[in-house]
């Protein structure tokens, strides 16, 4: 998924701790041929310099995905995000909302996607209280519309997908509903969002 100008078109991957990220920064750069494209890690545990080379790394292209944490924060406004993957849970409900809010600012389509599956709910239990990651759990269940579910969390009034023309929020699950009891290993489902609607 790319905007029109494709050398503008940026992705984040938001993990759940620093050393989450440099595993998945170490792997991106392994397969960058194979990928066809170079990320960049950022997160809290870098000095400021550190951050600032990367942050514009990104922002000029020479490495078009940012890899990192919550900490890449609110004053990052580049609007030609394209994709935002979360590798498991952010550090809350509003800051997943809030990182979700980085992709497609320039009204072109964009996808947010959380990666979810019994491994990572076991790392994420590391460092997110119990309570998070039970509430973070009914939106990866969400049998309904996502949106509905978490325009509900915020202003306390379901908003579905319907009521807005330019934004879908859904759940698939690359395997089905049910196996993960069996197999909780394995369970993935993943919580996609695209906005606005193509």
């Amino acid at each position: 998924m790319r905007c029109k100008d494709k050398e503008k078109t940026r992705y984040i991957v938001f993990c759940h701790s620093a050393a989450a990220g440099e595993r998945f920064t170490e792997l991106v750069k392994r397969k960058e041929n194979e990928l066809g494209i170079k990320g960049v890690l950022y997160h809290s545990q870098m000095n400021r310099d550190e951050k600032e080379k990367a942050y514009a790394l990104w922002r000029m292209g020479q490495c078009k995905l940012l890899i990192g944490t919550g900490a890449i924060g609110a004053g990052m406004d580049y609007g030609q995000v394209r994709i935002v993957w979360h590798r498991g849970f952010a550090s809350s409900k509003i800051n997943y909302i809030q990182e979700v809010g980085r992709c497609g600012r320039d009204d072109e389509s964009g996808k947010c996607i959380l990666i979810y599956c019994a491994a990572v709910e076991e790392q994420c239990r590391g460092f997110i209280k119990e309570e998070f990651v039970e509430e973070f759990k009914t939106y990866v269940e969400e049998k309904g519309c996502l949106r509905g579910h978490l325009t509900k969390f915020v202003d306390g009034e379901r908003m579905e997908c319907l009521s807005s023309p330019k934004g879908e929020l859904y759940l698939w699950s690359l395997l089905p509903r049910g196996l993960g009891a069996k197999t909780p290993s394995i369970n993935l489902a993943v919580v996609e969002q695209r906005f606005p609607a193509p």
